[in-house]
């Protein structure tokens, strides 16, 4: 993530005339991946919300998210 950060900085805000470079609409999707991560991973546990093994069921699914998150992360950075 802060690859693709540094990376995009600067592209687009001048050769696309927009007001944002593109690092910014990275961020922005990062944090709505972060909200769409954490409300998938809550539906997905609820059966177990009030059993022994929430906290691991839920920590399971943050994992599996977020390496899926790295693997789309990693693509744009092998892909310039």
């Amino acid at each position: 993530y802060k690859s693709l950060v540094a990376r995009y900085r600067n592209d687009g805000a001048i050769a696309n005339g927009s007001v944002e470079s593109q690092d910014i609409y990275l961020k922005k999707a990062q944090i709505a991946w972060i909200t769409l991560r954490d409300a998938s991973c809550q539906f997905e546990t609820y059966d177990s919300i009030m059993g022994s093994g929430f906290g691991t069921l839920y920590t399971a699914c943050l994992l599996k998210q977020t390496r899926e998150r790295t693997q789309y992360l990693q693509w744009h950075i092998d892909h310039p």
